[in-house]
């Protein structure tokens, strides 16, 4: 027992001395703050129950509770030794009696720890920066449990109110952060992105005009949602930056306005490494440290200022102080300048990743869809996008629209897709702002230590618009200009539709009037110049330029099955429809080729309604109809042949039908009566068969037209069915009439032998008058011969009928044969005088024609042809009719009036005056030609002798030719000289005296050429009528000539004499 009892005394002895050791725990700050390395390396040590907070920045540190677990030791030790009754220091009967404290301030520091771990892992990278001075104040809060506040301190409960209220604000604010980011943003900037610019049908193409209709009506739709949506984002950003460091700004415009007690409460912070007061935003009460400790430390430490400095000593402490908050201010307003521009800058850069996302999506999709319709089978579920048409241009087959023309139309709706960056606006790009505001700030009575203490900050009200810089993607100086005034900040926030529009920057129940103008925009830059130099965009751009002509190789590959119908129109129906008509084809062979095509019209209709290649899916539509159109015509042509064939064989049966038909049909009075309706019948005899042969394939051809649906007028169609019928009729006459012509038979026989033995008399009678009185006996004119053939033509035409009537029955009756072969010789000669006669009496009416015809109107040129024309039929009469005398008049007649044609012609050229046809009036011993009268025609021409004197009147209408060039010679020289002019200069000051030397040289000029034709025109032997004339002028120039060389030779002088 004793040996236990020593051993209880030492041990209790042991305690004793380490109880002030332990004790002395009690006196550490209540937290610690440690660096991330540390915490690293000390996770593999057990340490308690500490909490940890991890940071990013030394603004954002990592705390743990100090709190040292052998106090909660020894406080047990504590008190197990007093139950055993052992003595127990008054520091650890202290620490036990506080044992229940110190474990709820512990588990209220450890959740307050874990607490501000949670809210500053809440924090979003874009605006960590921009948190930075609330992150500082909120340290600043917890400072004083890092160096001032004990586990032996009073004020732990404060303290941790203090902080509590602090981060349950923070926390207020992160989540209001967060939910305009979220719901305001990022879905925003997500609905930006998911927009539909284009639409692409999955079920059935569409044309390309269509599809770019379609597009630009969805990016004019979207362009403006963009446009809206984008400043809607701009606008939550702005309220972001509101909500983030409002109150900061506001606090600063306070301590502008703070006197010297503001400025001690700063020096009082830069000894405590100081808490700058917190003017909360929404329901803020946020105290300095100072205000966790007792009331009396703080009026014992500044009444041990005011008694250890003099006053002008704390009036140089103030103003030192005061030009270092300022500073630090500044330095706070750059800083927090710095992260509203990168803020603004990180969501604008998101804004434009939005636009530039919506719009690759689009053309993505829209790349994925063309190149994905590559082949078009069953298990192919996305139809081709464009329909384009495949048509007939002969003589080729195309498509419409081509391949180059929807590569444009699909580059159009590419670049209304891109165009819509040009639409949107970038952010504050020249955006002006009104916006007039008051705000009272307040702070609220501090209730724990009954301070009212409260500042007042108020911004004046601007009655200036002020202009911001814009803010762009990439720009470094963007932002708020928090140098200028720090009040500014907020008229470059616009108004929120949330209820921005009357938010205090202060205590929610302030009463402030607050007005803000809706934000105005001019016109400004856009995102096209970031949308189009996008590397995706670009290449997706660059893809969909050719991806539609890349499929042109395979469209001729396609189009290629539609080559087997080229003969539609590669072959010339014109040719083919004359060679296959040369062959005579039967009604069978036009049936075979009207077959034919309809046969290819059933090929072309069973082709694909359309052919997928590629991106395009080419419809057949256009092309089938125009190769039926093609097929028809080729149907038409054949059937029209066919119908002209045998209209034409129908027409000659039916004509011929009604020829025999009206010939078997006359009267029988005579035997010419017979006669005719024995050839008659005898042409149908011969025909019959032929006839018969072609009845049936006119029926059948238009039968075949019918069945064929080529329409043939209603007429013909009769026509054709009741050929059979008149043909059968026809037939059934000819039958009857030759049973008449048998029983009349006995009776025109014996008529007919008398009519033949009294034809013989007429005969014999006419033989012999025609050799006494015909048109070929000796000694007869011309026009005697003429006369004796007209009348004895008509008495040989009116016996050669005599005699076809008379041997036709002879046939018929079968009596001998009578022959007049001198009958048949005389009509033969007579018919060959015919012709002689006939153009001999045409010339000379054509000649005695000319006679008439008035001198002014003549015609030469007509004339010779009709003459020409005459001269071939002359020589184009048989030889035996050259003998005949009216032969060799008529080619004397012809031959003298050609002769007389050049003389006519040059007698009829306008330069004859009146002087020439006297002159031919006395070489042809006329009296008097008057060639100017109205009664004057060319029989008065034709009356002289133009041949005899041949010579003498071309040599006078020669003359008459060249006596008109003389003349229109010397109208030159007298029109020339008419219009010249002396031109005079100055001499001196006298006056224009002399002769200009460059115009004297123009007129000497013109007179030594106009002497020089006037010296041809006098050698001219034609002259004569104007040689008076000449004369006159080579004397008047050659004068002229002299004078001008005296003139200049005496001004020459004089000018000299003068000089």
């Amino acid at each position: 027992s004793k040996v236990l009892l020593s051993y209880e005394i030492l041990y209790h002895r042991g305690w004793l001395r380490q109880v002030d050791v332990v004790a002395t725990g009690i006196h550490s700050s209540i937290l610690l703050r440690v660096n991330r390395d540390d915490l690293l390396s000390a996770a593999s040590v057990h340490i308690g129950t500490a909490s940890v907070v991890t940071s990013t920045s030394q603004t954002n540190p990592e705390y743990l509770v100090n709190f040292d677990p052998n106090i909660l030791e020894l406080i047990r030790e504590t008190q197990c030794l007093a139950r055993l009754g052992l003595e127990i220091p008054k520091e650890a009967a202290i620490l036990a009696q506080r044992e229940d404290y110190l474990k709820r301030y512990y588990q209220e520091l450890t959740q307050l720890v874990e607490k501000n771990k949670r809210l500053r892992e809440k924090i979003k990278q874009p605006f960590e920066a921009l948190l930075a001075p609330k992150i500082h104040r909120l340290n600043d809060i917890i400072k004083p449990g890092l160096t001032s506040i004990t586990w032996a301190s009073l004020t732990i409960n404060d303290f941790i109110n203090s902080v509590n209220s602090a981060l349950d604000e923070f926390d207020l604010m992160l989540d209001r952060a967060n939910d305009l980011i979220t719901y305001r943003i990022d879905a925003v900037l997500d609905e930006i992105a998911t927009m539909t610019l284009c639409e692409i049908p999955d079920d059935e193409p569409i044309t390309p005009e269509q599809f770019l209709h379609n597009t630009q009506d969805l990016c004019n739709v979207a362009s403006k949602q963009i446009q809206i949506k984008s400043h809607n984002v701009e606008d939550a950003v702005l309220e972001v930056i509101d909500l983030l460091c409002g109150d900061i700004i506001s606090s600063n415009e306070g301590n502008d306005n703070m006197q010297y007690s503001g400025a001690a409460l700063n020096a009082d912070d830069e000894e405590t490494d100081g808490y700058e007061t917190v003017v909360g935003h929404d329901h803020a009460t946020v105290k300095s440290a100072r205000s966790s400790q007792p009331q009396s430390s703080i009026t014992n430490r500044t009444r041990h200022i005011s008694s250890g400095k003099s006053s002008k000593a704390r009036i140089k402490s103030s103003a030192a102080l005061t030009t270092v908050s300022r500073r630090k201010r500044e330095q706070q307003n750059e800083s927090l300048q710095a992260a509203i521009t990168e803020l603004i800058n990180h969501f604008s850069h998101r804004n434009l990743d939005a636009i530039v996302r919506v719009i690759k999506m689009t053309l993505e999709k829209l790349r994925k869809r063309i190149t994905s319709t590559l082949t078009y089978a069953g298990n192919h579920h996305e139809a081709p996008v464009f329909k384009v048409f495949a048509e007939l241009a002969i003589p080729i087959v195309t498509i419409q629209p081509p391949t180059d023309e929807v590569q444009i139309l699909l580059s159009k709706a590419v670049q209304t897709i891109i165009s819509i960056a040009k639409t949107i606006s970038q952010w504050d790009k020249n955006r002006k702002r009104q916006s007039k505001r008051t705000s009272k700030l307040e702070t609220p009575l501090d209730t724990q230590t009954g301070d009212s203490e409260s500042h007042l900050a108020t911004n004046p009200p601007s009655d200036h618009d002020e202009e911001v810089p814009p803010v762009t993607p990439g720009s470094a100086s963007a932002g708020i200009n928090l140098e200028a005034s720090t009040k500014d900040l907020f008229h470059q926030i616009p108004p929120s539709s949330e209820g921005t529009n009357s938010r205090l920057r202060g205590n929610e129940n302030a009463n402030a009037d607050q007005q803000h103008h809706r934000v105005q925009f001019t016109p400004a830059n856009n995102y096209f110049k970031n949308v189009s130099e996008n590397k995706d965009v670009a290449k997706l751009v660059s893809l969909l330029a050719t991806c539609i002509n890349a499929t042109k190789k395979d469209i001729i590959t396609a189009m290629e099955i539609f080559t087997r119908f080229n003969a539609l129109w590669q072959r010339d129906r014109d040719e083919e429809l004359k060679e296959f008509l040369a062959n005579v084809p039967r009604v069978s062979e036009f049936e075979a080729k009207i077959k034919f095509y309809e046969s290819l019209a059933i090929d072309i209709d069973s082709q694909a309604e359309f052919m997928a290649v590629g991106p395009l899916a080419i419809f057949t539509e256009h092309l089938k109809f125009a190769l039926n159109q093609e097929v028809r015509d080729w149907i038409v042509r054949y059937g029209q042949a066919c119908n002209a064939k045998y209209r034409k064989e129908m027409n000659e049966v039916i004509a011929f039908i009604d020829d025999i038909e009206k010939r078997l049909s006359r009267p029988i009075n005579d035997l010419e009566d017979i006669r005719l309706i024995m050839i008659a019948i005898k042409d149908l005899r011969d025909n019959e068969i032929r006839i018969d042969m072609s009845i049936m394939p006119i029926e059948e051809s238009y039968t075949m037209l019918q069945v064929h649906g080529l329409n043939v007028a209603r007429e013909e169609s009769e026509r054709a069915e009741s050929l059979k019928f008149n043909w059968d009729k026809l037939q059934r006459h000819c039958n009857s009439v030759t049973s008449d012509l048998l029983k009349l038979q006995p009776s025109k026989r014996a008529e007919l032998v008398e009519n033949v033995k009294k034809f013989i008399t007429d005969c014999e009678k006419f033989y012999t008058d025609y050799e006494h009185g015909g048109p070929t006996i000796p000694g007869l004119t011309p026009r005697e011969s003429s006369d004796k053939q007209i009348l004895f033509q008509s008495q040989v035409e009116t016996l050669y009928k005599k005699y076809e009537t008379y041997h036709g029955g002879e046939v018929l009756f079968g009596l001998p044969i009578s022959d007049f072969p001198q009958l048949e010789k005389i009509k033969k000669d007579l018919t060959l005088l015919q012709r002689l006669y006939g153009l001999y009496n045409k010339v000379l009416d054509t000649v005695s024609g000319y006679s008439e015809i008035a001198w002014v109107d003549v015609n030469i040129d007509k004339i010779n042809q009709e003459l020409s024309d005459f001269q071939t039929a002359c020589r184009k009469l048989p030889k035996g009719l050259r003998e005949f005398p009216a032969f060799h008049a008529l080619k004397k007649t012809i031959d003298d009036f050609s002769e007389c044609c050049p003389l006519l012609e040059m007698m009829a050229n306008r330069a004859m005056q009146s002087r020439h046809w006297q002159r031919i009036a006395e070489v042809t011993s006329m009296q008097h030609l008057d060639v100017e009268a109205d009664d004057f025609r060319l029989r008065n021409v034709m009356d002289l002798p133009l041949l005899q004197f041949k010579e003498d009147i071309e040599d006078i209408c020669i003359a008459a030719v060249k006596e008109r060039d003389i003349e229109a010679k010397l109208k030159q020289v007298e029109s020339d000289w008419k219009t010249q002019e002396f031109n005079f200069a100055q001499f001196k000051t006298r006056g224009e005296l002399l002769l200009k030397g460059d115009r004297v040289q123009e007129v000497i000029s013109l007179l030594e050429d106009s002497l020089m034709l006037l010296g041809s025109l006098m050698s001219n032997r034609y002259n004569v009528p104007f040689r008076k004339q000449i004369q006159k002028w080579v004397k008047d120039l050659t004068d002229t000539n002299e004078i001008i060389e005296n003139w200049m030779r005496v001004q020459n002088l004089w000018v000299y004499l003068e000089a």
